[in-house]
């Protein structure tokens, strides 16, 4: 498990799709969580 995981699967939880992209200072599109959700603690 990596931070990204961890930071996917909040994201999951709060009903956020973590594959979301924002923009960054350059208009480059950046997803907000590089990581996977963690199903296996999701019950």
């Amino acid at each position: 498990m990596k931070p990204d995981d961890l930071a996917a699967t909040i994201y999951h939880l709060l009903g956020i799709d973590p594959h979301t992209e924002v923009r960054d200072t350059l208009n480059r599109p950046v997803p907000i969580s590089y990581g996977k959700a963690i199903t296996d603690v999701m019950v």
